[in-house]
């Protein structure tokens, strides 16, 4: 009977292992890292914020016309819109009703790094915790553009949770039945949530293209993936507008009007503005197609295309819209691990790299964001949670006076 190893605390220094401390403590200093990065005070004059907020409010109040009326509009209010994602509405305005601005801003914080954790797990499983945190680290930077409180961290989560069970299902770790209905409830509640709801579509259906081509159509596994695929599009149409609510990530571009900057292209966005994270972008998603490479040539049979299409597929998201970078660097980094492993097997140089320096690297910039230093270079906001200071103060005058 083999004995359990367990890490014990000891005044004696020799009995302190600082490695496997290290090795450990990096997710937490990484994820510490992220809710740094996400912690700008809210700017009620730009977010989108406190529409959300007011729609919860109206639809809790019976305010129904919400879900269909154009109700910030003075000059066409009666113009038809689907509120697609009413429901985090209902979550911004429960939230800020029990806790204010700072409980709202800390619950976004709390899904953004839930959904990081769940991504970070996914490259431990794939390349080990050491190689996943520097690929998590590498990658922050992209990850951490969407820093305003929207519901989109709740896209994030779901898609974590999504790409996690898919996994585990392929590697034999769940039951296709109970996956395809949990996969098929949570689908219900995401089309209510968020416009990435078909992000759900892509990733059931990209599984079941991958176990096509890898056992055929009459295997058990591609089955259950049919079976998932399927009970996933069907969810998309439990929404107050039915079909139309299930198609409007492919209308909603329709009759826009407005050039926003998170819905341009990276290419368009150099031209008319100096931003250091779009050329980091594109190195970073260099880097991950590069790595592709030296599997593909010695042995391709072990590059899964779900991981290939997720990587092309995102990395275009990317480059179409700034929106998409924060997906796009959730799931590029567990990938590029995982490429990254096969590259440097254990027993090499690279694999032997002391966990230490790592980990004091990256408590070094948390402690230089921390102190403000790295945030003037960056022209990141001031650390806040909640709104900023005197944000409300045009708002409080009109209610005095």
């Amino acid at each position: 009977m083999k004995k359990k190893k367990f890490l014990v605390f000891s005044a004696h220094p020799d009995d302190f292992d600082f490695a496997r401390v290290s090795l450990y403590a990096l997710p937490l200093l990484i994820v510490a890292l992220y809710i740094l990065l996400l912690s700008h005070g809210i700017n009620l004059v730009t977010a989108d914020l406190g529409r959300h907020i007011e729609n919860g409010r109206m639809l809790l109040g019976g305010g129904w016309h919400t879900l269909t009326t154009n109700a910030y509009s003075y000059t066409y209010p009666d113009f038809l819109v689907l509120n697609h994602h009413w429901l985090s509405g209902v979550f911004f305005y429960l939230v800020f009703r029990i806790s204010g601005f700072a409980g709202t801003h800390l619950a976004f914080l709390a899904a953004s790094a839930a959904a990081f954790l769940i991504f970070l797990r996914i490259a431990q499983k794939k390349a080990g915790l050491f190689l996943a945190s520097t690929a998590a680290l590498l990658f922050l930077p992209v990850i951490a553009e969407r820093t305003e409180v929207r519901p989109e961290a709740l896209s994030y989560l779901l898609a974590g949770i999504f790409f996690f069970l898919l996994l585990k299902y392929r590697e034999g770790g769940l039951s296709g039945k109970m996956l395809a209905l949990g996969l098929g409830l949570l689908q219900a509640l995401w089309v209510n949530l968020h416009i990435y709801f078909f992000v759900g579509w892509v990733l059931a259906g990209t599984f079941l293209f991958e176990s096509i081509l890898a056992t055929g159509f009459k295997s058990a596994r591609t089955k259950a993936f049919g079976l998932i695929f399927v009970l996933v599009l069907a969810a998309s149409l439990v929404n107050p507008f039915t079909y139309h609510g299930a198609l409007a990530p492919l209308t909603i571009f329709h009759e826009y009007g407005y050039r926003l900057v998170e819905n341009q292209p990276v290419w368009f966005l150099q031209k008319v503005m100096n931003r250091p994270n779009l050329l980091y972008f594109e190195v970073m998603l260099a880097l991950l197609v590069v790595s592709f490479i030296p599997t593909v040539v010695r042995n391709r049979k072990k590059v899964r295309p779900a991981e290939l299409i997720f990587a092309l597929g995102f990395g275009a998201a990317g480059v179409l819209a700034l929106r998409n970078f924060t997906i796009f660097g959730l799931f590029a980094f567990p990938m590029f691990a995982e490429n990254i492993a096969r590259l440097f097997p254990a027993g090499t140089v690279f694999s032997r790299v002391p966990k230490r320096i790592l980990a004091g690297a990256v408590l070094l910039v948390i402690l230089l964001f921390a102190t403000g230093e790295m945030r003037k270079v960056y022209a990141y906001p001031p650390l806040a949670i909640g709104l900023l200071s005197g944000n409300d103060g045009s708002a409080r005058f009109f209610i005095e006076h």
